[in-house]
C-alpha cells in the first residue's frame, strides 16, 4: 500500500534503491531531502520562463565577456589617466605659469 502511494507521488527512485539495498535506513533521510529538492527545483524551474530557459554554458560566456571588456576598460582607464597627467605636469626645467611650479621644481631637485 505505501509503495503504491509513493509510486503515484513520484517516489518511485527512492522505492527502487530502497528495494535494490542502495540505501539504508541509516541514509534515508537524506536522500529523500536530496530527491525532495531535486524535484522542487525542477518544478520551479520548469514553471519559470527564465529559469527553464537558463543554460550554464551561455552564462559563463557571458560572464567571461564580461570580464574580458572590464579588463578593457580598466587598461583603458590607466591609459587615459596617464595621458591627462602626463599632459598637464610641467617638465622639471619649465617653471609653468605660476610661481608655484618653480618652487615645486627646486624642492623636487
Amino acid at each position: 500500500m505505501a509503495v503504491v502511494e509513493a509510486d503515484n507521488i513520484g517516489l518511485t527512485p527512492l522505492i527502487g534503491a530502497i528495494d535494490n539495498g542502495k540505501v539504508t535506513g541509516a541514509e534515508l533521510e537524506a536522500f529523500f531531502e536530496f530527491a525532495y529538492v531535486t524535484w522542487w527545483a525542477n518544478c520551479v524551474a520548469n514553471d519559470d520562463d527564465i529559469l527553464s530557459s537558463f543554460l550554464v554554458e551561455d552564462h559563463e560566456n557571458k560572464i567571461n565577456a564580461f570580464v574580458r571588456a572590464d579588463q578593457r576598460v580598466s587598461g583603458l582607464s590607466k591609459k587615459i589617466a596617464r595621458a591627462r597627467i602626463s599632459g598637464s605636469v610641467p617638465s622639471m626645467t619649465g617653471s609653468g605659469s605660476e610661481p608655484e611650479w618653480g618652487t615645486l621644481s627646486r624642492e623636487i631637485q
